[in-house]
C-alpha cells in the first residue's frame, strides 16, 4: 500500500456540531497518525483523552469523503499562543467510505481481498493474452495492430461452511502521455452467511488467507487491499458503500524496502495443483486446528528475529505445537498421562509432586521423540537434504536446541553454529513445509515433485551430496 494523506474536518459522534480541521497521515504499513489544529471534544487530562470513535470529511480519500477512524488515543498534545492547541492522535483502525456510529455499523455481509502474490498464484486464470501480431512498424502504416487481447476470464466460485468464496480477476487501466496501462490483479471475494465484525473476517479469513500466500509463495505477502460492504445489496452504493478498511501491519517493513515480486515459477505450487474451495476449507480448518503453530511459523517469516539461535527455538515450538494438536500427538499425550498417574500412584506424595513440577500433569512429546516420528513418516521426502541419515540430522537438531537453551560448555561441540544452524533452520522449515503440504491434501509423490522443484532444496541437496563426497574415502 502506497502512503497518502487526507486533509480536512474531523469531530466525535457526540458533539457533531463541532469541527476541527487536520490531517491524516497513512504510511506504507497501514500506520494511522491523526494531526488536528485544535481540541476535539472537551479538554481532559493527557493520559485520558482516548477516542473510540473519531469521524471525519476528507479529500484524497481511497473511498468516498467519509471516513471513521476507532481505537484513537492522544499520542501528544501542544498549545500555542497564535494558533491555539494541536494534538495527535494515533488511531486503531480507519474505515473510508462511510460514517460509522454504532456497533451495528461495523459488521459487515462481505468483503473483497487483494493479496500480494495472488494473481502470481492464479495465472491460469488470467485473461490478458499478448497478441502474436508483430510491433507496429512503419510498414504497417494505416493499419490497426492488434497488441494484446483480453477474454474475460470465468471466476471460480463455491461453498465455505459458513461462506461462498470467489476467485475474481479484476482490470484496472490508467493513461499517461504516450503510454497506456492495463494491469490485472486477482482477488478474493467472500460473502458471509452472517455479518461478521472485521476482527472476526480478520482472524477467520484474511490472515489465514494471507498466510496461504505466504507459504505458497514461500516468501512474506501482504494484504493490498481490504474493502468490505454491510449488506448484500453492492448496486446501493449510497446505503450500503463500498468501505475500505486500513489498519497498521503487526510486521511492518524496513523502512523503504520495497515487496518482492513473485513469480509463478518459483511458488511452491499454484491454483493449477488444486482443487480451489474444497482445498481453502481445508487450508481455513488447518489454520484453525494448528492456529499455534501457524501463527509463530508465519509471524517469524513476517517478522524475523534478530538473532539467528532465536529462530531455530521458535521453529522447534513450531513442531512441537504441530504434532501435538495431530492425531498421533494427541494419543500420545493421552497415553503419557496414563503413565504418569500409573507411576505417581505407588510413589510417596513429595516424590509424585516433585515430578508433576518437573514435567506437568500433562506432559507433552520430548523433541526428540517429535521428531524421529516426524522424520519416520517424512523420511523419504526428506532425506535428498538428509543425505539418509537421519539419526545424524535428529542428534544434530537435538544437541543445538539443548546447547541454545542450557549454553552448557560441554554441549557447544555438538551443537550447529553460524552456517551450519543457518542450513539445519532451512531442514527443519523443509520438515514443517512437507507436514503444511501434507496436511493439505497434497500427496507423497506430489510433495516429491514440489520440493525438487524449490531452488533452495536443490541447492541444500547440491550442498549434501558435495559434503558426502568431502566425507567418503577415496
Amino acid at each position: 500500500m502506497k502512503k497518502f494523506e487526507c486533509t480536512g474536518f474531523w469531530w466525535i459522534p457526540e458533539r457533531e456540531d463541532y469541527s476541527v480541521a487536520g490531517t491524516l497521515h497513512v504510511s506504507n504499513d497501514g500506520e494511522l497518525r491523526l494531526s488536528l489544529i485544535g481540541l476535539i471534544g472537551s479538554e481532559e487530562t493527557f493520559s485520558g483523552k482516548n477516542r473510540q470513535i473519531v469521524l471525519g470529511s476528507v479529500d484524497n480519500s481511497p473511498s468516498g469523503t467519509a471516513v471513521t477512524l476507532t481505537g484513537c488515543f492522544l499520542t501528544s498534545t501542544s498549545a500555542f499562543s497564535a494558533t491555539g492547541s494541536r494534538e495527535d492522535y494515533r488511531a486503531s483502525r480507519a474505515y473510508f467510505g462511510a460514517h460509522l456510529k454504532v456497533d451495528g455499523d461495523f459488521r459487515f455481509q462481505s468483503f473483497l481481498l487483494k493479496l500480494g502474490g495472488l494473481s502470481a498464484w492464479a495465472h491460469t486464470l488470467s485473461g490478458l493474452h499478448r497478441e502474436a501480431a508483430p510491433l507496429p512498424t512503419s510498414k504497417y502504416r494505416g493499419q490497426t495492430v492488434p497488441l494484446a487481447t483480453y477474454r474475460v476470464p470465468n471466476p471460480l466460485s463455491g461453498r465455505l461452511t459458513d461462506a461462498t468464496i470467489t476467485l475474481n480477476m479484476g482490470v484496472s487501466s490508467k493513461s499517461e502521455a504516450e503510454k497506456f496501462t492495463f494491469r490485472e490483479q486477482a482477488n478474493f471475494f467472500v460473502e458471509l452467511d452472517e455479518t461478521h465484525s472485521v476482527d472476526q473476517i480478520e482472524a477467520k479469513y484474511v490472515y489465514p488467507l494471507r498466510n496461504l500466500l505466504t507459504f505458497a509463495a514461500d516468501a512474506p505477502q501482504n494484504v493490498d487491499s481490504f474493502v468490505a460492504w454491510r449488506t448484500e445489496n453492492q448496486s446501493d452504493t449510497s446505503g450500503n458503500p463500498e468501505i475500505r478498511v486500513v489498519f497498521p501491519r503487526v510486521h511492518p517493513d524496513a523502512e523503504g524496502k520495497k515487496a518482492e515480486i513473485v513469480r509463478k515459477n518459483e511458488m511452491l505450487f499454484t491454483l493449477a495443483d488444486v482443487d480451489l474451495v474444497p482445498f481453502i476449507e481445508k487450508w481455513l480448518r488447518l489454520s484453525d486446528i494448528y492456529s499455534g503453530a501457524f501463527t509463530i511459523f508465519f509471524g517469524i517469516q513476517y517478522g524475523p528475529p534478530s538473532y539467528i539461535d532465536m529462530t531455530y527455538t521458535l521453529l522447534v515450538q513450531v513442531l512441537a505445537l504441530y504434532y501435538a494438536n495431530t492425531k498421533q500427538g494427541l494419543e500420545q499425550r493421552e497415553e503419557e498421562e496414563r503413565r504418569l498417574k500409573s507411576a505417581i500412584s505407588v510413589i510417596s506424595a513429595q516424590d509424585a509432586e516433585w515430578i508433576v513440577d518437573h514435567i506437568g500433569v500433562r506432559p507433552y512429546p520430548t523433541f526428540k521423540t517429535l521428531l524421529r516420528r516426524l522424520i519416520e513418516q517424512y523420511g523419504v521426502t526428506l532425506d535428498p537434504i538428509l543425505s539418509k541419515r537421519r539419526d545424524a540430522f535428529v542428534n544434530q537438531a537435538i544437541s543445538t536446541l539443548q546447547y541454545i537453551e542450557r549454553r552448557n560448555p560441554e554441549g557447544k561441540i555438538a551443537a550447529s553454529h553460524g552456517s551450519e544452524l543457518y542450513w539445519l533452520i532451512q531442514k527443519i522449515k523443509f520438515l514443517i513445509k512437507t507436514c503444511i503440504l501434507a496436511e493439505s491434501g497434497f500427496s507423497p509423490n506430489k510433495i516429491n515433485d514440489i520440493l525438487l522443484n524449490n531452488t533452495l532444496f536443490q541447492h541444500l541437496r547440491e550442498l549434501e551430496t558435495e559434503r558426502e563426497k568431502k566425507q567418503s574415502p577415496p
